[in-house]
């Protein structure tokens, strides 16, 4: 079917055969973007369901040198950042993408499964991450059964996001099956009216100002409390010779200089220990996911805690264990992929 210039439809023959090509780079720029925006948007429908995920084809970046260098920022800048776990999202923004590349992300979503993730490592340096980066809309997924007083009265949700305050737009999916609708939505209501609020330092100096003028007053209280108590009590008799006075007893300063240096020392020795063990946990997880990731997922997040905390003997046992798994894996694929080549045979 095609259209005449009139509007109506007509049905072309078999035979019909398009000459030419359509001058795709003569088009405006701002025409050219919006078709670079409908081209790199997620398959599928909107996010009506907190259990969709899209995915982008982008084969038109490898039509030609100026469309890539037009259309490669539009995938991180348009599309939302939906990731199945917290261990995923960092590992993807802290060492897949650049920083040039960060600084296009504005929009990402991430799915806690329960108490697991939400006190997790990897979700504390995922958000540390995103708090650098500068983003406009975030949203999150929580799954499992969390009860209602966990949101609302301990705000300890809010907290792990504190660092993301204030954000144009907050997102929140909950799924958990113990809390009622209504209590829902009074609960996504009061998160996001929170998470989209800027920080203020209001609250905190009037906390300040009232404590200050509560110790005053208690201050004020107690002297004329002992004022009252001095007027009712008689004067003593001044005794005939003065109280002698106890000889000071030298402080050694160079012991507290030592050890703050000393602790100085320790906490250096340990943040170089954290970074390494950082370091290698990355080259470890990059490894496994060229074989096997699932094999040593979990064994892999307790490393990845252990380096964070820069327990180097737990780090070293599970490093070795992981590294013994993935070499007998890789031993096992390449004895099977030798297995399926034929033998050649000599004439």
């Amino acid at each position: 079917m095609s259209r005449n210039s009139d509007g109506t439809l007509f049905e072309m023959d078999g035979d019909y055969e398009r000459k030419g090509f359509f001058p795709f780079l003569k088009l405006p720029g701002e025409v050219r973007d919006k078709i670079y925006g409908f081209a790199l948007a997620q398959a599928g429908e909107l996010r009506t369901s907190k259990y969709f995920k899209g995915k982008v084809d982008t084969a038109i970046l490898f039509t030609c040198r100026q469309i890539n260098r037009e259309a490669r920022c539009v995938p991180l800048s348009t599309n939302i950042l939906w990731f199945s776990a917290p261990i995923y999202g960092q590992y993807f923004i802290g060492s897949l993408l650049q920083i040039h590349q960060r600084e296009l992300v504005k929009r990402v979503h991430v799915d806690l499964q329960g108490f697991e993730d939400i006190y997790s490592v990897a979700l504390r340096l995922f958000i540390k991450d995103l708090a650098m980066m500068n983003i406009d809309e975030f949203g999150v997924t929580v799954m499992g059964r969390i009860d209602k007083d966990w949101f609302s009265a301990h705000k300890c949700f809010e907290g792990k996001f504190e660092q993301l305050r204030p954000l144009k737009t907050f997102n929140l999916v909950i799924g958990s099956g113990t809390i009622k609708k209504a209590e829902k939505k009074l609960i996504i209501r009061d998160i996001k009216k929170t998470m989209t609020t800027p920080k203020s330092s209001n609250s905190t100096d009037n906390a300040i100002t009232s404590t200050t003028t509560l110790k005053r007053k208690s201050s004020n209280l107690k002297e004329s409390a002992h004022s009252d108590k001095a007027n009712k009590i008689t004067k003593l008799p001044i005794p005939s010779s003065p109280p002698q006075k106890q000889p000071k007893v030298p402080v050694d300063s160079s012991y507290y200089t030592r050890e703050r240096a000393k602790q100085q020392q320790q906490e250096s020795e340990k943040a170089a220990i954290r970074t390494t063990l950082l370091v290698k946990c990355n080259t470890l997880e990059n490894y496994a996911r060229s074989i096997d990731y699932a094999l040593v997922k979990i064994r892999l997040g307790r490393a990845l805690e252990a380096a964070e905390e820069a327990d180097q003997n737990v780090y070293e046992d599970l490093s070795a264990s992981v590294v013994e798994t993935l070499d007998e894996r890789l031993a096992t694929i390449i004895s099977s992929r030798d297995m399926l080549v034929p033998k050649s045979h000599s004439f």
